[in-house]
């Protein structure tokens, strides 16, 4: 009956639920039905904790009774409702359902699932589902590729934002180095603007040269940081 039935059960996953047991609906009319409970084997949802089921006592429940389409079901342990969302369909059907927690869903699907190397040595996976129910789980499949696809894409996105700042701050960091041994090297010079080059030459045009290195390594890291930072971003 996946995506026949004319109906939606809607759900307040704000409020407790019953998990597990089944809740069965007998139409009256078109607008009007009855619901009960078919079996004991009934759990609470609790919003607070979600990932942790709550003990229930059935003999407080008093969910029986007759209700209407579009109207919130509501009492202590449970909130929902019957919506109508095909009207194609003039008579009514009758049928059951049961509540389960995203937890308890995702781990029935993960036991289920499948998850294999499609060759050896390969990064691409082959996902399965042994299935009585091949769309809906076709829907499940496809909904996981695509949730996973968006969350690669956010890390990628991330990490280039993060890469990105580090290399802008390296850049930062390299350029007030220059603009320091450009200062010294200025300072230097004004201070020795005249001596024996007899006696001073030789170490000062060495020390020029080592600064004149220094500056080209500098000017060459600087260079590669702008390039990387350039492809970083027009590929983000």
């Amino acid at each position: 009956v996946y995506h026949s039935l004319p109906y939606a059960v809607e759900v307040d996953w704000n409020h407790r639920q019953l998990l597990g047991g089944e809740i069965q609906l007998a139409f009256a009319d078109a607008n009007r039905f009855s619901i009960n409970i078919s079996n004991n084997s009934m759990a609470l949802y609790i919003p607070l904790t979600p990932d942790k089921k709550g003990v229930l006592d059935l003999k407080k429940l008093e969910i029986t009774g007759e209700y209407r389409l579009n109207e919130w079901i509501t009492g202590t342990n449970y909130r929902f409702r019957i919506v109508k969302v095909n009207n194609e369909r003039k008579n009514s059907r009758d049928f059951s359902f049961r509540l389960r927690s995203d937890f308890d869903l995702a781990e029935a699907y993960s036991k289920r699932m499948k998850v294999e190397l499609l060759k050896k040595e390969s990064s691409i996976l082959s996902l399965g589902l042994e299935s009585q129910m091949v769309d809906k789980d076709k829907t499940y499949i496809n909904k996981l590729i695509q949730v996973y696809q968006e969350r690669e894409l956010k890390v990628k996105n991330q990490t280039s934002i993060n890469t990105a700042a580090f290399i802008k701050e390296q850049l930062k960091s390299i350029t007030d180095s220059m603009v320091f041994f450009e200062d010294k090297l200025q300072s230097y010079r004004t201070r020795n603007e005249s001596f024996d080059l007899k006696e001073q030459g030789s170490a000062v045009y060495t020390r020029l040269g080592s600064l004149q290195d220094n500056s080209a390594a500098i000017s060459l890291k600087i260079k590669y940081y702008q390039s990387t930072l350039a492809y970083l971003e027009q590929d983000r």
